[in-house]
């Protein structure tokens, strides 16, 4: 889903000065998985412009997530927020809907990797 992402939805994303909420909470999500400290919108928004952004994601590997990123992730931005769904982010931006679901996975994933160890 990541991969459909058009450069053109990406562009508008970071031409936003005030982004609706849930495309700021998905975008901040996206940094705390990256390692991002500072999760204010002109530094997410020059997180979402380097020329790695989507490389990024598409390498990201799960397994590395420490059980401090997946809590914070599922508190605040998957589980913890009743108003962030794929459907809305989707309605806000077409870039951050795949990001959204991404995400999603990515801490679905990472959760069941710790829970079973590799021998």
């Amino acid at each position: 889903a990541v991969k459909s992402i058009r450069k053109r939805d990406l562009d508008e994303v970071r031409n936003l000065i005030r982004p609706p909420k849930n495309v700021q909470l998905t975008l901040e999500c996206i940094g705390v998985m990256l390692g991002e400290s500072n999760l204010e919108w002109s530094s997410v928004k020059k997180t979402v412009s380097k020329a790695d952004f989507i490389p990024s994601i598409l390498g990201f590997a799960a397994d590395k997530l420490t059980s401090r990123q997946v809590q914070l992730v599922q508190s605040k931005y998957l589980k913890g927020n009743d108003e962030l769904d794929y459907e809305r982010v989707m309605r806000s931006s077409r870039a951050c809907g795949p990001l959204y679901k991404w995400a999603e996975s990515q801490v679905k994933y990472s959760t069941v990797f710790n829970r079973i160890q590799p021998l």
